[in-house]
């Protein structure tokens, strides 16, 4: 069997999400795979936070406009410069696609949006994601035991950031 690495689109554009993209932000969450890994959120939720000069909601197109998946930075109005993934979904996973959207979120984070932190959590069992946060630059900086409830049982979250190249 021969195996071929993925390969992402050729182009792929991100933008900041309108209110109209929160109905696609919402049935990606809604996906057995992807909610079993978030905490849920509620469209009034997200249309609030959209408008929340302290998140950032941003949208990945295809070349043809069509969304591929959505990410949710927090942190524009922190004084220490620190910026936190709250969330990255893509909706066909498997595709090339994750990497790609993360390095842009990475790079947008440190060269446009002025971060010199930028961290995210993940729930500790979430291999996968991992992974690839690993492959991208994250570094884990320990676990947060017990932090959250879901669905009545208590999950732990591993904490990884990146640091600004230096200049």
């Amino acid at each position: 069997m021969i195996f071929r690495k993925k390969k992402a689109p050729t182009a792929l554009l991100m933008k900041e999400a309108s209110k109209a993209d929160i109905d696609f932000i919402l049935r990606q969450e809604a996906r057995e795979e992807i909610g079993k890994w978030l905490l849920p959120a509620t469209k009034q939720d997200h249309i609030a936070r959209r408008r929340d000069p302290d998140y950032r909601y941003e949208m990945l197109f295809n070349d043809e406009e069509q969304p591929l998946g959505y990410a949710v930075i927090r942190g524009f109005e922190n004084p220490h410069q620190s910026l936190e993934l709250m969330r990255i979904v893509v909706a066909t996973p498997g595709k090339g696609i994750g990497k790609p959207f993360l390095e842009k979120l990475v790079s947008r984070a440190f060269s446009e949006w002025g971060a010199h932190r930028f961290w995210l959590d993940l729930f500790e069992d979430n291999m996968h994601a991992e992974k690839l946060y690993r492959k991208v630059g994250f570094h884990p900086e320990g676990v947060l035991r017990d932090a959250v409830q879901k669905d009545g049982q208590w999950i732990s979250l591993k904490i990884m950031s990146m640091i600004a190249p230096a200049t």
